[in-house]
């Protein structure tokens, strides 16, 4: 869950940056404000979809990697 906290801080001080209110982004996305909120606070529940929307109008690419698993199970440290 840390991990959409910090995604979503790093949306809300991009929109910041970009000088786009909340409201701004929601009209812009289609999405409420509310779920923009949601985002930002990096929330669960919220759509995959509506986080990519949001981070492709904010400029951001999202890429997945494989990370680091553990030799002996195949699992990931985490």
């Amino acid at each position: 869950m840390d991990h959409l906290i910090n995604l979503g801080r790093q949306l809300a001080g991009r929109r910041n940056q970009l000088l786009y209110t909340q409201a701004d982004l929601a009209a812009i996305s289609g999405l409420s404000i509310m779920t923009i909120r949601a985002i930002e606070r990096g929330k669960q529940g919220v759509s995959i979809a509506n986080w990519v929307k949001v981070a492709e109008i904010l400029g951001f690419e999202l890429i997945l990697t494989i990370k680091r698993m553990n030799d002996a199970t195949g699992k990931s440290n985490e």
